[in-house]
């Protein structure tokens, strides 16, 4: 399973824990939470640079979601913009929040125990 970047906004893509906010998708959803838990190889410009456990799925509409999150998950404090390119462009529009753990943080986890 792999999950695709174009763009690694804020750097993000190194952080233990990271997010993404995609565009919903009925399709999407079902497969995203199928695969909670699951291993996916993280893709950046057609290069895997890594590997991340899906830890969650969430669903909201883009206006409930906080701000801070948005500017942490873009990098930019024109998030609205930035969502606006890949079809999210109403505050009523529906997004999913998928949070993953960079395989390198889980495995220092287990470590721990």
């Amino acid at each position: 399973m792999k999950i695709k970047f174009s763009h690694n906004w804020n750097n993000k893509l190194q952080q233990p824990i990271f997010t993404t906010i995609r565009r919903s998708k009925k399709e999407k959803i079902i497969y995203y939470k199928k695969n909670i838990q699951q291993t996916f190889d993280v893709v950046l410009n057609k290069k895997i640079i890594g590997k991340a456990i899906l830890r969650d799925v969430l669903q909201h509409q883009l206006g409930n979601l906080n701000y801070e999150l948005l500017i942490l998950d873009t990098g930019s404090f024109t998030p609205y913009k930035i969502f606006s390119r890949f079809g999210i462009k109403e505050l009523e529009d529906y997004c999913i929040v998928l949070i993953f753990e960079n395989c390198l943080q889980a495995e220092k986890e287990a470590k721990k125990k």
